[in-house]
């Protein structure tokens, strides 16, 4: 799947993993780690038709095409159906989850899910959520699966060891690679509530929806890009999404066959140098309320235009990014408390969120880190 067109020059490619490292000492605890854990690993085969081609960007890599270079993004009816590959993970051995990227499953019309020990499944789409790049799958086996343990992602500091398991291009299922996390919190500008992990552990293209693994045996990331200029492969900056995000979005998937956003019906800027004086603030940090939809929840906590968010959820708001990530882990109609500078004085006023409506005015993305291309 080419997402060139999103991101500016610089390539983050689907499907992760860096070079492995080299831990003498660690030898036998990456091999009991390995084994321990690969048994929840899977291998998604996404089955393709021409006429969703024509409508829908190709998903990640192909087996019969390892470069991920597809002649003809538009294929006319008549031409042979593709394949593509990927990872994923058993988050549910009773009834059959796993957990993928959206974009390994994107344009498919169905799904097969092969196990480690070569058992091969048709998989049910559960439900997919592009923005957060996670799709659920389901497969019936008849038998308890073996399942991964889900770690916390908020609890993770750099430099601790990890590895990196998946489906490098489609046909080598089971590879593990081994790395550090050497990041946290990174935004790199696939969608306005970015949260990654960094990692140098090797991924490559397959090993999207694959798992990066804790050395205690915990999954604490899902496998989703890679930062590869020009297209030059891995070269060990790659990206994770945090598992606790990933509950978060396979629950409701599970649970809605789609993920409910909640919305406060307002649109925002950051605080500019002219702010500063116009509305008394000390120093140049929160966001100023530029819109409010009408009979939004933001109306009817009685915010108003040029309010300075501060706070929301206890949690302090310096810019726009830290508004949308703070909003983005809640649930809708969850009540929290939003506190704002209103003519120099600091108010705390609650707020309930509501089914974010796509016509309703968003909080728009922030613009840090703008790396030129993104393709698979």
């Amino acid at each position: 799947m080419k997402l060139t067109a999103r991101l500016g020059s610089l390539a983050l490619i689907f499907a992760l993993a860096a070079p492995s490292s080299a831990f003498a000492h660690h030898k036998e605890d990456i091999a009991d780690l390995a084994e321990k854990v690969l048994p929840a690993i899977v291998s998604v085969i996404t089955h393709i038709t021409p006429k969703n081609i024509a409508t829908k960007s190709a998903p990640e890599s192909s087996p019969k095409d390892p470069s991920n270079e597809l002649p003809d993004k538009t294929l006319k009816p008549q031409e042979t159906p593709l394949t593509s590959g990927g990872s994923g993970i058993i988050i549910d051995g009773d009834n059959g989850y796993i957990v993928t990227n959206s974009h390994v499953t994107q344009a498919g019309d169905k799904y097969t899910v092969v196990l480690q020990n070569g058992e091969t499944f048709e998989a049910k789409m559960v439900g997919t959520d592009e923005r957060g790049d996670i799709t659920v799958l389901q497969v019936n086996t008849g038998y308890k699966l073996p399942e991964a343990s889900l770690g916390n992602s908020d609890n993770l500091r750099v430099g601790e060891h990890v590895i990196a398991v998946g489906n490098p291009f489609a046909h080598l299922p089971g590879s593990v690679s081994v790395g550090i996390i050497s990041g946290l919190h990174r935004n790199i500008n696939i969608n306005p509530t970015d949260d990654f992990i960094q990692t140098d552990a090797a991924i490559n293209s397959g090993n999207s929806g694959g798992p990066l693994y804790n050395f205690h045996g915990e999954a604490i990331g899902i496998n989703t890009a890679i930062y590869s200029p020009m297209n030059s492969g891995s070269i060990g900056i790659n990206f994770a999404i945090p598992i606790n995000i990933v509950k978060d979005i396979a629950t409701q998937l599970i649970k809605y066959g789609e993920v409910h956003r909640g919305g406060l019906g307002i649109v925002v800027t950051d605080i500019m140098d002219e702010h500063v004086e116009k509305l008394k603030l000390k120093k140049a940090e929160g966001v100023v309320i530029a819109q409010i939809v009408n009979g939004s929840p933001a109306a009817k906590a009685g915010l108003n235009i040029n309010d300075v968010i501060l706070g929301f959820n206890d949690n302090p708001v310096k810019n726009t990014r830290d508004l949308v990530l703070a909003l983005s882990k809640l649930e809708t109609e969850q009540s929290v408390n939003i506190t704002v500078l209103r003519n120099g004085k600091e108010i705390t006023l609650p707020i309930t969120i509501e089914m974010k409506k796509e016509n309703a005015a968003h909080v728009p993305p922030p613009s840090s880190f703008q790396p030129p291309a993104l393709s698979n």
